[in-house]
């Protein structure tokens, strides 16, 4: 058992050298140059050369393979004094590590090769990893559409375009195929004109008591009816611009009786700020009536 123990492990390895060994030269065989790509193409011969030191490319090209193994092995050796080495031991590059000999400026380093720095954001990796599990962990704690689905946990949840939910609403849940619970608004067309048998897919559901924050937007659609003017569309803009709110669609129409409509996507925090929105809309000069979609 140990002996083909033994085999598999060898077989692993001289398959894993296989594969690097084969993306190494595959990269250097393939048209392309690393510095161009990072500097652009209209970096100056002097700037492209300095990349290329700094990256070893200038070294034969066994070196560059022996100093590739070197880089990619738990395990390598490192030149402790001499900067200008080409296996200087580049301690931000290499942290954690743990230094297991050191002997004449030369050290056998046991690192962790892939918890080095981000090239985007210049921070270890390992503190991206730690911040995105805490921000994993913080989401599982709180259901991040801000609904609680009476009696059913870890399921998807979704809000539904046709009315539009938001925190301050009474909603309902519906159990759709394949996609999760779609959350609807109590008053939805689409819900009031279930029938009998798809009515037994309706499941209770609450916001959260923390729904409506700082970080949380919710889509809104609004139905304007006005008497058509010039300057109706400027003053709708004006108005939604001092609430600070971003208009994400408008669809504007008016009838042969001279009624304009308006229909008007935007995100918002919940019921009391779109309520605040309707009252300042209400008062421009020639508005008949505001309403939400409800399907």
């Amino acid at each position: 058992m140990l002996r083909y123990t033994l085999k598999r492990l060898l077989y692993g390895l001289l398959v894993i050298l296989g594969v690097v060994t084969l993306v190494f030269f595959l990269f250097n065989i393939l048209p392309g140059d690393p510095a161009r790509m990072m500097l652009g193409q209209r970096a100056d011969a002097e700037s492209i050369e300095v990349i290329n030191r700094d990256l070893g490319r200038d070294k034969p090209v066994g070196l560059q393979f022996l100093n590739y193994l070197n880089d990619l092995a738990p395990i390598s050796f490192h030149n402790n004094r001499d900067r200008s080495s080409y296996f200087y031991l580049d301690t931000e590059k290499y942290s954690p590590y743990t230094t297991l000999l050191k002997a004449k400026g030369t050290s056998v380093v046991l690192k962790a090769p892939y918890l080095r720095r981000s090239y985007q954001s210049k921070r270890k990796v390992s503190e991206i990893i730690a911040d995105a599990a805490a921000k994993a962990k913080k989401n599982n704690d709180k259901n991040s559409s801000g609904i609680v689905v009476k009696g059913v946990h870890d399921v998807s949840v979704r809000f539904s375009k046709c009315c539009n939910p938001l925190p301050g609403d009474e909603i309902v849940g519906f159990v759709t195929r394949g996609r999760g619970i779609s959350i609807h608004r109590n008053d939805c067309i689409n819900i009031l004109s279930l029938t009998e048998s798809e009515r037994v897919r309706l499941i209770d559901a609450e916001w959260q008591d923390d729904a409506v924050d700082d970080n949380s937007m919710y889509q809104a659609e609004i139905v304007i009816y006005a008497n058509n003017r010039n300057g109706l569309l400027v003053d709708v803009s004006r108005a939604l611009t001092e609430k600070n709110i971003s208009i994400t669609s408008l669809n504007t129409r008016v009838s042969k009786q001279g009624v304009c409509t308006m229909m008007l996507s935007f995100e918002t925090k919940g019921r009391e700020e779109l309520n605040r929105i309707i009252e300042k809309l209400n008062s421009i000069q020639g508005i008949i009536d505001i309403e939400r979609r409800t399907g």
